[in-house]
């Protein structure tokens, strides 16, 4: 009786586990059906929800896991929908469409050796598969093999495949193959086929555009107009295509349509205005901004754009105040609009070198929304800046928890490991970055950096092989490689990267300079001097290509060569200080001292507020024992007009030059008594003070100066190494650097530059870089301030 009540509840008990089982497919199925419905309409967010239940209740479910890999993929999400098409690989092998999905993500991953393996899969299962064939035609084109390719995809459109793909496809092979007509005709015979297919349309437009034919390009996208009316963004193109084609007037007809279409659309009124920012219109972008802010007056994305003009153009009061605006708009601090205005507050104050006020917006963000993606983002940031790696690495995993496909965050996560000197992490980082995003310019960039700083010189030129390989017209990744293989000392190579340079862009002054630079150093002065001419005539207005010949000229005591060509540049451009103080450099060497005295006056006097030539004409005033003389004409001149600029310059800096460093600073603080808004005298004093005084508030206060100085002359590259110099001497050589890497990477040749960022560099203990910038420093014949400590640490390094 027992057994049989034992063997009764033992049956319940399967009954109901059999029941709840077919229940859990049942329900998972319903899951995916929904799921399936919802993709369908293009709602991906839901559908993705739908699929997930799916396999919550079902594990095994591939199908779901399938079309979790193409919501994914309708969402660019292409890290996770690899994922997902390969568990529903392993679960569903049979499954073809999915083994050709994969096969895809590998071809637009750059990994088409492994999308072949995924191509003969299908193949071998089943020979006439179509998406499979498609699949290898798309490999064997990555792969640069055209014939392959061409034959592959002609056989699919004898056998009946009329879809976009292959014509698009077939049209990039006959174009790989210089067969440009059979490319044109086989974009219209793809058009013929498929009149709606947006895709054919762009393509043809493209390559009339590429094959100046734009009346035809404009027609393409014109019917294509037509056909989606209401798709704005083919008014983009066509907009694009007029501008390509200098028909500005045509574009700002279209420009202006989509606008007047509908006022009050804030998205195209957005986009027109980063229409016209990528083309440097920024009046333009500013005026249609501001007519989109008087129609919503409490616009927060009209003003979070405008404000990053501003800050574009170095109005950075303004982007602050109007970014301020945006916060008097909602009491809820916690409103995501005002979230965003507080993110776009703390980049600017961040990038302005203001670690405070950005911090202080951050910690607001993250209070509200501690999953703030630009929240960690921007304090990750700080904490480099502060120098604290352990801290900035928590930050930034947090950004690629939450948003793995996002590179800012990989970058971020690289440099933190990197400023800990845990390279191979910053390493694995990048390497993940790269999975990503497998062409990454800035992660394989930073990798080259790691591998120069662990002096792995192989790994890092490997990388920038790959950048050049994408982009072999990127000129400043080009030059870098020569500066890695002149390090080496293998000079050959060096010289033939840095002539390559020169080839690709005869109108841009780096490859001259590069190459210049590379023969003076090996006394190849002649050959020095010829390249930069060669420069010189292609590039007449550069003025780094002119004083670095002029300078090259007075080398070689050719002084009437230098004489001859700053006096033709005065005469073409007679207001120009630059080529009256060059030509008082040279009367300086030939002790023509009246003409270099009435040179460098003449300078001043087009160009008051510019520093270099006041500096000559002290050292002139010094060099003839003329100091008194020089003292009581300035002195003189103060008195009768105490609001003269030029005198207050000249006289500082004649005391700094003379190396009486509190009498100029008495003078700056005269200047700035009398005129608040001279930003070279609070430049000089902020400089002098770090210079000469290691007080907490003497620092605090040139620190102050520097900042003002900054606010009064946006972009002056005098001020932001006199900026990245205080911190420097503050201690924080972390800030320092970011301020000075980016905004000095473009002025190469300066040497209290190359000082200042050698020291540096030292202080961080990336030597080789320290090296590189403190030899550029002592190089030149110059004075400068500290010249004597670079030539210590250099030897000390060296």
């Amino acid at each position: 009786m027992e057994l049989w009540k034992l063997n009764r509840v033992s049956i319940i008990i399967i009954a109901l586990m059999i029941f709840a089982c077919s229940s859990s497919e049942e329900k998972a199925v319903e899951f995916f059906d929904n799921g399936k419905v919802l993709y369908e309409k293009g709602d991906y967010i839901e559908a993705r929800l739908e699929f997930k239940n799916a396999i919550q209740l079902d594990p095994k479910f591939g199908e779901a896991y399938h079309m979790l890999g193409m919501v994914e993929l309708k969402q660019r999400n292409f890290r996770q929908a690899y994922g997902a098409f390969s568990k529903a690989a392993e679960l569903s092998p049979e499954n073809l469409d999915t083994q050709i999905q994969i096969g895809r993500i590998l071809v637009a991953g750059k990994a088409p050796d492994r999308a072949m393996e995924k191509v003969e899969l299908v193949l071998e299962k089943d020979p006439e598969n179509q998406e499979g064939l498609l699949l290898k035609g798309s490999v064997l084109l990555a792969q640069k093999d055209i014939k392959g390719a061409k034959e592959v995809l002609e056989g699919l459109l004898k056998k009946g495949m009329k879809t976009p793909d292959v014509y698009l496809m077939l049209a990039s092979a006959y174009a790989q193959d210089n067969e440009i007509k059979n490319a044109e005709k086989m974009l219209k015979s793809g058009i013929e086929e498929n009149p709606d297919s947006a895709l054919l349309h762009i393509a043809l437009a493209n390559y009339y555009a590429r094959t100046k034919r734009p009346e035809d390009a404009v027609s393409v996208i014109k019917g294509l107009i037509e056909l989606e009316s209401e798709n704005v963004g083919y008014k983009f193109v066509l907009a694009k295509v007029y501008w390509d084609a200098d028909k500005r007037n045509e574009a700002d007809v279209v420009l202006k349509g989509i606008i007047a279409s509908d006022p009050g659309n804030e998205d195209n009124r957005m986009r027109v205005a980063r229409f016209y920012l990528s083309k440097k219109q920024f009046e333009v972008a500013e005026r249609d901004l501001k007519e989109g802010i008087q129609l919503n007056e409490k616009s927060f994305d009209l003003r979070i754009l405008l404000a990053e003009i501003y800050f574009t153009l170095r109005k950075t009061d303004k982007a602050v105040e109007i970014l301020k605006e945006c916060l008097s708009f909602s009491p809820d601090p916690a409103n995501p609009e005002i979230i965003k205005a507080k993110n776009a507050l703390a980049k600017l104050y961040l990038m302005t070198g203001d670690i405070e006020e950005s911090e202080k917006y951050v910690d607001e963000v993250l209070k509200e929304s501690p999953r703030s993606v630009e929240g960690h983002l921007g304090k990750g940031r700080i904490y480099l800046l502060k120098g604290v790696g352990t801290h900035a690495v928590s930050e930034f995993r947090a950004v690629i928890d939450d948003k793995p496909q996002f590179m800012p965050g990989y970058l971020g996560l690289a440099e933190a490991h990197f400023l800990s000197k845990d390279f191979g992490l910053a390493i694995d980082t990048l390497r993940n970055a790269l999975k990503v995003e497998p062409d990454s310019k800035d992660a394989l960039m930073a990798l080259a950096r790691v591998y120069v700083a662990k002096k792995d010189y192989l790994e890092a030129e490997t990388q920038l092989k790959k950048i050049l390989k994408n982009n072999p017209n990127d000129i400043r990744v080009r030059a870098y490689l020569g500066d890695l293989l002149f390090v080496q000392k293998n000079f050959d190579r060096a010289e033939r990267e840095y002539e390559k340079v020169k080839e690709k862009t005869p109108n841009d002054s780096l490859g001259y300079l590069k190459l210049a630079r590379f023969y003076g150093k090996q006394g190849k002065w002649e050959k020095a001097v010829l390249t930069l001419e060669e420069g010189y005539r292609v590039n007449p207005k550069s003025k780094p290509l002119f004083a670095t010949l002029v300078q090259l000229y007075m080398h070689q005591k050719k002084y009437n060569t230098g004489v001859d060509a700053c006096e033709k540049q005065i005469k073409q451009n007679p207001k120009d200080a630059f080529y009256y103080d060059m030509l008082g450099r040279i009367y300086v060497i030939k002790k023509n001292f009246k003409k270099a005295e009435k040179l460098f006056e003449k300078a001043i006097d087009i160009q008051p507020m510019w520093t270099m030539p006041h500096n000559n004409l002290a050292r002139l005033y010094l060099v003839q024992g003329k100091r008194e003389n020089a003292i009581d004409k300035f002195e003189t001149a103060l008195k009768s007009n105490p609001k003269n600029t030029a005198a207050y310059l000249s006289l500082g800096l004649l005391y700094e030059r003379n190396k009486e460093y509190q009498k100029a600073i008495q003078i700056y603080d005269m200047a700035l008594k009398n005129i608040p808004n001279l930003w070279p005298a609070a430049n000089n004093l902020a400089f002098l003070l770090s210079e000469t005084s290691s007080s907490g508030d003497d620092l605090e206060r040139a620190l102050k100066l520097a900042k003002n100085a900054q606010t009064l002359k946006p972009g002056s590259k005098e001020i932001i190494d006199t900026l990245g110099w205080v911190y420097y001497k503050m201690g924080d050589a972390n800030r320092a650097l970011v301020i000075m890497e980016k905004e000095l990477s473009d002025s190469p040749d300066i040497p209290i530059f190359n000082y200042h960022m050698g020291m540096v560099l030292y202080k961080l203990e990336r030597m080789d870089e320290a090296r590189e910038k403190l030899m550029i420093a002592i190089e030149s014949d110059k004075a400068f301030p500290g010249r004597g400590e670079a030539e210590r640490v250099l030897e000390q390094i060296s």
